[in-house]
């Protein structure tokens, strides 16, 4: 275990291997996102639009969500997007008369937008190579 309470000089290759397998959990994590959202919204299970079902299933069918906020965006315009995707799903998950799994389903498209928008932030590692 690493002691973190006083500074120390951390191993470049351990803090690679670090951002590696953060990585790996992250994708992991979405991807058990995607698989929960596409079960909601296409059993039928949730109380949404069709117009809404799609974009929840697109935008979790898609990697990286590109689709659903507009591949073509410059990237602060794709940022704008995606953030306002993730407002319009938290406001959509609030509503006091939407049933759990709509909830559940909403509250998902939110956190893969938020994905979305981390992605959009951070230079991935292959483009550091």
């Amino acid at each position: 275990m690493i002691n973190l309470s006083k500074r120390q000089e951390i191993d470049p290759e351990l803090g690679r291997w670090l951002e590696r397998e953060l990585e790996r959990v992250e994708a992991s994590v979405l991807a058990a996102t995607r698989v929960r959202l596409l079960h909601l919204v296409l059993a039928g299970a949730t109380q949404l639009s069709e117009a809404e079902v799609s974009d929840l299933a697109r935008l979790a069918h898609h990697d990286g969500a590109r689709v659903q906020i507009g591949a073509d965006y410059a990237e602060p315009a794709a940022i704008a997007a995606a953030l306002a995707a993730v407002d319009g799903w938290r406001i959509r998950a609030g509503d006091p008369l939407v049933d759990s799994a709509t909830r559940e389903a909403c509250e998902l498209g939110a956190r893969l937008c938020e994905s979305l928008v981390a992605s959009l932030r951070t230079p991935s590692t292959s483009d550091q190579d």
